[in-house]
């Protein structure tokens, strides 16, 4: 059994799960959007990048709490835990790991700075509240920058997608004494749309480590999360918008195979090692058009703390991250168009009684769109980056996809991506794992081609031949 497969357990014996909706539904059925595929959103059928979807509906099915229980079940994902929920859970896509992966949380950028790895852990976030969830896969950094060299996931929160004010609820008991819920309202009209969603977990979870070695005790976890996304379109035609969230967690964890105490040898009685993490992210972001040429220019932060402790011994790390991006968009024809612009990224870290050190990405990218034929596209993304520390890294993508007679799609994607080395990495001054600051970026090439059949709407079979991005 994988690590996450005793929580995914939890999640076929929960009791009951009890949504309520006041307002009647009409559901309507449209041509599948993605948006982390490129820098606007294409059809599915349009892309040739390999994006794995999970909707609402896939989340609600089995009724698992933990995101990476979804995951898990995507081809080509695998989940990492070190046990039950709230404790340090990663991905690898591909064969890659977490820290070659990009992670948006409505489009913030989430991952950690302050890890030791830039990464993102899924060992906190629940299904509650979570509307949709893509998974790309390949070296995506042309557009995405550092880190994407295994892909990316891009997960959306509630959204307003129907007229008039509606409320959410859904609630669940279940093993473990777990008890987890969430609520939502959303208004939309005309010209403006906002969502807001609380969700809550508590649970005593289990022992990770082996009870005959003195481990046995819970590990326990519980945390609250507020969500927010909403726009306003004003009558000369600037739309404004904006997303955010706050997550407070604490989660127990066994730090050995020993019984508690055992770390530092004082022969203290059993005490529970945890910690505690506390992070927020905001976006704000403006569209507008000037002639022919659409734009957006988008600001967003994020901020984490968090505090492993020990054996009373605690581990403090703070990290920041400061992003700001133009881009534009301009049809060249009727079968072409160029998205261009470019973007800063200054990320900081400090531990307490420690290291502290910041570093600064600036980029500027391209990316050229052209339907060759009523039934075939190709893209081509190129971007450069600057790195305070490491100077220049040029990326690139090429993809294509041709959508044949009989509902078979053939696409093909070749691409490079870079992971600069974190701060951590760098500077850190922990006993642990001392930093090396003559540490170079990490470059890689990915070469995928495939064919999909579809039989409707919910029967499909796709294979992949890949060359791994090394």
């Amino acid at each position: 059994m994988k690590p996450a497969g005793a929580f995914s357990a939890l999640g076929g014996a929960l009791a009951g799960l009890l949504p309520v909706s006041v307002a009647a539904q009409e559901v309507l059925t449209l041509d599948e959007i993605v948006f982390s595929a490129g820098f606007e959103a294409v059809a599915a059928e349009r892309t040739g990048a390999t994006v794995e979807v999970l909707t609402a509906g896939d989340l609600a099915a089995t009724g698992e709490a933990r995101i990476s229980d979804h995951l898990d079940r995507l081809p080509g994902v695998e989940v990492l835990s070190r046990g039950p929920a709230g404790t340090q859970t990663g991905l690898t896509i591909r064969g890659l790991g977490q820290n070659y992966i990009a992670v948006r949380v409505d489009g913030i950028d989430v991952t950690d700075p302050s890890a030791p790895q830039v990464s993102f852990d899924f060992g906190t976030l629940t299904s509650g509240g979570i509307e949709r969830i893509e998974v790309l896969k390949g070296s995506q950094s042309a557009q995405y920058g550092s880190e994407a060299v295994a892909g990316v996931v891009d997960i959306r929160t509630r959204r307003a997608t129907e007229e008039g004010l509606h409320f959410y609820a859904e609630a669940e008991y279940g093993s473990f004494d777990t008890r987890r819920g969430s609520v939502s309202t959303t208004h939309k009209r005309a010209a403006h749309e906002i969502a807001l969603t609380y969700t809550k977990v508590d649970t005593d979870g289990f022992s990770a480590a082996d009870e005959n070695l003195g481990n046995r005790e819970d590990d326990g976890f519980e945390a609250d999360r507020v969500s927010a996304n909403g726009s306003v379109t004003l009558p000369f035609g600037l739309r404004l918008g904006f997303s955010g969230f706050y997550e407070d967690s604490r989660a127990e964890f066994d730090q050995s195979g020993g019984p508690p105490g055992a770390f530092s040898g004082d022969g203290l009685p059993p005490f529970g090692e945890f910690q505690k993490s506390e992070s927020h992210g905001g976006l704000v972001f403006a569209e507008f058009a000037i002639g022919p040429v659409d734009h957006r220019l988008e600001a967003q932060r994020f901020k984490i703390e968090r505090s492993s402790v020990f054996d009373f011994f605690p581990f403090d790390f703070e990290g920041e991250r400061d992003s700001f991006a133009w881009r534009a968009g301009v049809d060249l024809g009727a079968a072409t168009r160029l998205v261009a612009g470019a973007d800063t990224t200054e990320e900081r870290t400090k531990q307490t009684g420690g290291f502290s050190a910041s570093n600064h990405l600036t980029g500027v990218f391209a990316e050229l769109t052209r339907a060759l034929t009523p039934v075939a596209d190709v893209a081509l993304t190129v971007r450069h980056d600057e790195h305070s520390r490491f100077g220049g890294e040029t990326t690139g993508r090429l993809s294509g996809v041709w959508r044949a007679p009989q509902d078979w799609t053939l696409r093909a994607a070749a691409a490079t991506g870079f992971r600069a080395p974190s701060n951590f990495e760098l500077f850190s001054t922990s006993p642990f794992s001392l930093g090396d600051a003559t540490l170079k970026p990490e470059e890689s090439l990915s070469l995928e081609a495939g064919v999909e059949k579809r039989w409707g709407e919910r029967a499909r079979l796709a294979v992949t031949a890949r060359h791994p991005a090394r």
